[in-house]
């Protein structure tokens, strides 16, 4: 993601080597809400068996230049391509949704001015699960906002039921694995 104003992109530095205030707002949006998001944009009870520790996935909210597994990376290139990269997207996202909210907390980061803390420094963890997504959903007001009340509603009442689906069902790796050791 770039934001222009202007015909200007608001996140290019004259120096390579610092990362705008501007760029910095909008991922300290992008991290406040985070957790809110991922109910959006990693929808399915599978998602976050890709968000820990071992796979390239981000599972901490954190910011970088450098590493692949950072929530939100910084891409600089030469000339007019400073880019915000949004990594914990899963590809089952609703590309729509999962736009619309990454795009109103990155904004929402420039115009409170969000810190997004000390680069490399983890704020906190992803959901680990579909469960646990949806309570930071239903708790984040600027999701509501964003999306509107009764979306958000249904939408969580949906994935509850999603997630209670799954918890009732017995895999055939739980019956290999227990039904004759215990």
């Amino acid at each position: 993601i770039s934001v222009y104003k202007d015909g200007r992109n608001l996140f290019n530095s004259p120096d390579r080597n610092k990362v705008r205030e501007e760029a910095k707002w909008f991922m300290g949006g992008v991290m406040t809400h985070a957790k809110g998001m991922c109910a959006v944009t990693n929808p399915l009870v599978n998602s976050y068996k890709r968000i820990v520790s071992g796979f390239e996935a981000p599972k901490d909210v954190i910011w970088t230049r450098r590493h692949e597994n950072a929530l939100v990376k910084v891409r600089t290139r030469l000339g007019e391509d400073t880019k915000i990269e949004l990594r914990f997207p899963d590809p089952s996202a609703n590309p729509y949704l999962a736009l619309a909210v990454c795009i109103a907390a990155g904004v929402a980061g420039l115009e409170n001015k969000i810190n997004p803390g000390e680069e490399g420094v983890v704020a906190g963890s992803l959901p680990g699960t579909l469960r646990e997504a949806v309570g930071y959903m239903q708790e984040d007001s600027f999701i509501a906002e964003v999306l509107g009340k009764e979306f958000v509603q249904i939408y969580t009442d949906a994935k509850m039921q999603e997630w209670n689906e799954y918890m009732n069902q017995v895999s055939d790796w739980e019956i290999s694995k227990y039904l004759n050791r215990i």
